[in-house]
């Protein structure tokens, strides 16, 4: 029995209990979402966006039984990952496709009523692994953005109403494609460069046809790096990485990109992009970078 912590708001609603209510049966809670069990409260928040109706909702920790919130008060995990999904990342993307997914445990409207919450059945000791590889399966597969906050295995998640919540009574597999190791790794946070350096990436790519968006994860990504350092700015740089593609269109592209800058959150940095061009065999930086580094360590070295 997967088993779920319930969190309601404290007294006078300023504050969270941080001491579960409750404990819950995954299955029950589906159950719960469907037949409006918390639907006053949902349907206040979804009438009134604001922080007050928004600190009324109760929470819950889908991904185990806690004894207090926090990763330190993981009593016990429940196998599952719950992936969230944001309107807002997903403009023009049909979610409800992700139906069709043969590893989907149980799924529904987000809180707001715009998003959705998918669910999975995952190996307890591999959480990270898991969001990693689903992360990119949604992207590649349904072209679904999900919010990278997931990964946490204590992260609260408001409860709901969806009459037409999706919970399967067949007995879905454990998720276990993981990501080899070499792509799992996150990037690092920086690489010593300047522009001339970008401009030396592009030239390569460009030439040699090197296409880093193959995978759709990876063009989001590559999206979110590049409007991280140049916001809007970045539009043509975008399009000339995306351009090898043989899938590329330019309005798709224009689209994409501009919901990325609209995007809050955005916790890629730029060295993401450098990671993947690297990865792909182009080098990053110039002979005189690649110079001003080796003797930057040097004198570090020396000092």
């Amino acid at each position: 029995m997967a088993t779920i912590s319930v969190f309601k708001s404290g007294k006078g609603s300023s504050t969270r209990n941080t001491i579960p209510d409750e404990h819950l049966d995954f299955a029950e809670y589906i159950t719960n979402i469907q037949e409006g069990y918390w639907y006053n409260e949902v349907t206040a928040y979804r009438s009134n966006k604001s922080e007050e109706t928004k600190r009324r909702l109760t929470a819950v920790t889908p991904s185990g039984k806690f004894k207090k919130q926090g990763r330190d008060g993981l009593d016990q995990h429940s196998g599952i990952l719950c992936m969230d999904i944001d309107a807002k990342d997903n403009d023009g993307v049909n979610m409800k496709a992700l139906l069709n997914d043969e590893f989907l445990l149980a799924m529904h409207k987000s809180t707001g009523g715009e998003g959705y919450a998918a669910y999975y059945r995952i190996e307890p000791d591999r959480h990270l692994d898991a969001f990693y590889a689903l992360e990119k399966r949604l992207a590649d597969k349904f072209h679904i953005i999900v919010d990278p906050a997931c990964k946490d295995v204590s992260r609260l998640r408001f409860v709901s109403h969806d009459p037409e919540a999706f919970y399967t009574e067949r007995k879905v597999a454990v998720f276990k494609a993981y990501l080899p190791k070499s792509k799992a790794t996150p990037a690092p946070k920086f690489y010593p460069h300047g522009e001339h350096d970008v401009e030396h990436i592009l030239q390569q790519i460009e030439a040699k046809r090197i296409d880093l968006t193959a995978s759709y994860a990876d063009w989001v990504k590559i999206g979110f790096a590049i409007a991280a350092k140049y916001q809007d700015a970045g539009a043509d740089l975008f399009h000339r990485v995306s351009a090898i593609s043989p899938k590329y269109n330019a309005e798709a592209c224009d689209r994409k990109y501009r919901a990325l800058c609209q995007t809050r959150g955005n916790t890629v940095s730029f060295a993401s992009f450098m990671w993947l061009a690297k990865n792909a065999g182009v080098e990053i930086q110039t002979p005189e970078t690649k110079h001003i580094v080796s003797t930057a360590k040097s004198h570090r070295m020396r000092v």
